[in-house]
């Protein structure tokens, strides 16, 4: 059930999002340099293709988000920004005329009345809709790790154990790894629709394999 989509034998956008965002942060990592504005703004321009692709792909937005924050590289954070802006603006009136509304601002009638939703500057925001956190869920699949390898700790720690060797060279580069792997791992490992034995928790995390 996993191969096909694994090896992009498939319909579905996991496996063109994962070597999008993995070209898009090659572009993050150049642009740590100093005076590399040309390379920011490629980048920027792969992330917003890669949210063209799959919405979802925001998440990765962390990952760059925390390099230069780290790196202290303001402005190749800006043209960065600018660089993403057309895919979000094309994105939203995509939806719009697609779809008659923009899903991230607008929620069901159940959200109301159960008041999942958040007004956010007088706009009603589906926060539940692109951050579906679970923590049972979350707790279960990270438990099911076992059942298909014979450490569930080895493949936890591998990660951690690889940051802190990569901050030695790396702090910013270290930093954008890791929160490229939790935004994935975190944010969609904890969907009720991710699940390790149907193999969809690892199509929901691809895009962070890389990181991994």
């Amino acid at each position: 059930e996993f191969l096909p989509q694994a090896l992009g034998l498939t319909q579905m956008a996991d496996f063109p999002s994962m070597v999008i965002v993995l070209v898009a942060a090659a572009f993050v990592v150049r642009s740590l340099d100093r005076g590399a504005f040309r390379e920011a703004a490629l980048a920027g321009t792969l992330a917003g293709f890669a949210i063209g692709v799959k919405p979802a792909n925001a998440l990765f937005l962390a990952a760059p988000a925390v390099a230069y924050v780290l790196a202290r590289r303001w402005r190749a954070a800006v043209v960065f920004g600018l660089a993403l802006m057309p895919a979000l603006v094309a994105l939203a009136i995509w939806k719009a005329r697609g779809l008659g509304s923009i899903p991230a601002l607008t929620y069901p009638q159940t959200h109301l009345a159960a008041a999942i939703a958040s007004p956010v500057a007088g706009i009603p925001l589906d926060v539940e809709r692109y951050l579906p956190l679970d923590l049972d869920s979350w707790k279960q699949n990270m438990s099911n790790l076992r059942e298909f390898f014979w450490s569930a700790r080895l493949v936890q720690w591998a990660p951690l154990a690889g940051t802190i060797a990569l901050a030695r060279r790396s702090v910013p580069v270290s930093g954008m790894l890791l929160a490229w792997l939790l935004a994935y791992v975190v944010v969609k490992g904890s969907s009720v629709q991710a699940s390790i034995e149907s193999g969809s928790f690892w199509r929901l995390v691809m895009p962070a394999f890389a990181a991994f």
